[in-house]
Parts: C-alpha cells; sequence; structure tokens
C-alpha cells in the first residue's frame, strides 16, 4: 500500500487544538494508519474514539450582596425588577415603587418564595435575619411559607379569642337578653379597668396571678369595693368563655380571700 510505504514505524505526531499541543509516540503500523487519519472537527475528534473534546465553562462570579445605597437609589420600571442578595434573598422593586423582600427556595422538587415584608419597615439587615431563619427552617424538613401561614393562623385565633373581645362578646349577649343599660355600662367600665394588663391575651392562657396582677392597682389605692366588682366581672366573662369553649377554667375563683373586703356602713335609723 503505498500509503504504508510513507509511514514509519515510529509515528511522530504532533497537533495543534486550541493552543495545545500533543506529542504521540506509537510503535506498530495500526496506531500509527490511526493518528495519520485524525481529523479535527470543530472539537470533535474523529476516527477510532468519536469522543468530544470538552472544555470547562466559566462560571460567572457570585452577584455582590446589596448595600443600603443600592437599595435606597433603585427605581421602578414599567416592569417589576429584582435586586439580588445572596442566598435567594432579593429585592422585588414594584412600578409603583414599592420595595418588597422575597425569600426564594425550593423544597419537594418545587420552587417557592417567602415574603419577608417591605423595605424600609424592613431593614437589609431584618430581612438578612429572617433569610436565615428561614433558610434553619428548611433545615429541620419543614417549609418556612407554610410554617408563617400557621403562625398567622395562630396569631388570629388568639386575638379572636383574647379577653378583650370575648368581654365584648359577653356584653353583647347580655344585652341581647335585655340586661338594663346602665348595668352594661357599669360592666363595660369595670371590664375597661382590666384591659391595659390582660385585654390583648387569649382568655384560655390567663393565670389567677395575672388576673390579680390587673385588679392589684385599683384595689391598692384603697377602691376595695371596686377592686371586687372587677373581679366578678372578670369572673362572668370567664365563664363565659369556658361555656363557649375558649377556656377551661375561672381563674377569679381562686382569688377568694385575696381582696380585702370593703367596710360596711351602717346607717342609724330614722
Amino acid at each position: 500500500m503505498p500509503l504504508l510505504g510513507t509511514i514509519t514505524l515510529i509515528a511522530n505526531v504532533r497537533y495543534r487544538w486550541e493552543n495545545r499541543r500533543v506529542l504521540v509516540k506509537k510503535t506498530d503500523y495500526g496506531t500509527a494508519l490511526w493518528f495519520a487519519s485524525v481529523r479535527l472537527q470543530s472539537g470533535v475528534i474523529g476516527g477510532h474514539s468519536g469522543a468530544k473534546l470538552e472544555t470547562r465553562k466559566k462560571v460567572p462570579p457570585n452577584p455582590m450582596p446589596l448595600s443600603d445605597i443600592q437599595i435606597r437609589s433603585a427605581k421602578p420600571s414599567e416592569k417589576p425588577k429584582k435586586l439580588g442578595d445572596s442566598a435567594g434573598l432579593f429585592l422585588l422593586v414594584q412600578p409603583s415603587g414599592g420595595k418588597l423582600w422575597r425569600f426564594k427556595y425550593r423544597i419537594d422538587g418545587k420552587e417557592k418564595k417567602l415574603s419577608l415584608g417591605r423595605y424600609p419597615d424592613v431593614t437589609l439587615q431584618e430581612a438578612r435575619k429572617r433569610r436565615d431563619e428561614a433558610r434553619s427552617t428548611l433545615a429541620r424538613g419543614t417549609d418556612p411559607a407554610e410554617e408563617k401561614k400557621q403562625a398567622e393562623l395562630e396569631a388570629q385565633n388568639r386575638n379572636a379569642n383574647s379577653f378583650e373581645r370575648v368581654g365584648e362578646e359577653y356584653l353583647a349577649k347580655i344585652a341581647a337578653e335585655g340586661r338594663e343599660a346602665v348595668t352594661i355600662k357599669k360592666s363595660r367600665w369595670l371590664l375597661s379597668l382590666l384591659t391595659p394588663t390582660i385585654g390583648s391575651m387569649p382568655v384560655s392562657d390567663i393565670k389567677p396571678a395575672q388576673l390579680l396582677a390587673a385588679i392589684t392597682p385599683v384595689h391598692d389605692k384603697g377602691h376595695y369595693a371596686t377592686a371586687r366588682r372587677m373581679k366578678s366581672s372578670a369572673g362572668r366573662v370567664f365563664r363565659y368563655a369556658v361555656a363557649t369553649s375558649r377556656a377551661e377554667a375561672d381563674p377569679s375563683s381562686v382569688l377568694r380571700g385575696a381582696l380585702i373586703a370593703p367596710k360596711v356602713k351602717h346607717h342609724s335609723a330614722i
């Protein structure tokens, strides 16, 4: 074969590919023939192997974290735009000018987003703290969005069953039953004296000591009769809460003897 006559037993084949130099040295005819048939075609080595030459893709550098200056200077556009921070946190700039914190994450193969509040009510540092808390929740295998919904639902239930709300329900009930307006007015006033201390608390969470602490300021001023009426009014609200399945017990019942009884004034007969 003419081609074989032109190929030496030791084939020194040098070729360049993307500025890389390869020196190949073989000692048999078959290998020499193979190297003689090597072709470079768009990064593919033909012939025996047909393997593709792979090059490393350049990985873009991580974006720089946001700064307060960037956030304050961010201007709205026709469409919402994202300003990335780090670890899934980004700021969504709305066309209206609103700036909303979002945390992007994946759970069970699905991408989800968690709302973390509005800037500047939630600062950059606070947003990062909330993101880290959400990441910790994810690490426990819990969806932070679902946990947030559950917490909001529990907060709504606590507000709906607060001492103040249940007290208003009780007053509406006795009004519907035909109680005198003056009685309802006095009951509302007595309950209002308790509101600053226990008004926002879930009615089921109030302990006897907390009820006593709410009554004590009035009691310690020497208004013993008013203090006792406050305890009685609170007891009626607690018993209504028990009857409507919002509480399990009336804490006022164990305060018997805790308050000073007012002195009874005797008037001489006419």
